[in-house]
């Protein structure tokens, strides 16, 4: 008498078992290109932050330049501020426009990122930069002083 089983022993997987396995690694793979691409975009998002934000630093740094030695500060509308130095260096127009601000001297330009919704007021003899809340920054006003039309006001 033999001792063979009645049923023979399966070997390999099922239709069903290789589906499910498919459907889970399928998922998987879905799962991590996700995870890297927003893993590439945040570092993307990231980048283009901080080179706006020290652009603008920059350009805030030339604007207060500009405005400590102007013999006279106008803003034609919000977008538009004119600095009349001093020194007998000439007039530097400052422009906002969709997301840049410029600094026009003769025929030289600069341009830099801005904050979007900035405006350009006057309160006196200071400039005031106000930057409305957006996604990439908080709202804020920046003052820019006049040396000269500081010590004039407090002459007269």
């Amino acid at each position: 008498m033999s001792t063979r089983p009645r049923h023979p022993r399966r070997r390999g997987f099922t239709l069903m078992e290789l589906l499910v396995t498919i459907i889970l690694l399928g998922t998987f793979g879905l799962l991590v290109a996700q995870l890297f691409h927003a893993t590439f975009m945040l570092n993307y998002t990231t980048a283009n932050a901080q080179n706006a934000a020290a652009s603008f630093n920059f350009a805030e740094l030339r604007l207060r330049e500009d405005v400590w030695t102007a013999q006279k500060i106008a803003v034609k509308d919000p977008h538009t501020a004119a600095v009349t130095l001093s020194d007998g260096g000439g007039a530097i127009t400052w422009t906002l426009r969709n997301d840049k601000l410029s600094r026009r001297v003769g025929d030289d330009t600069d341009t830099w990122t801005a904050p979007p919704g900035a405006t350009f007021q006057l309160d006196g003899s200071t400039l005031l930069l106000a930057v409305a809340e957006s996604k990439t920054a908080r709202a804020a006003t920046l003052s820019f002083a006049s040396q000269r039309t500081t010590v004039n006001g407090m002459l007269k």
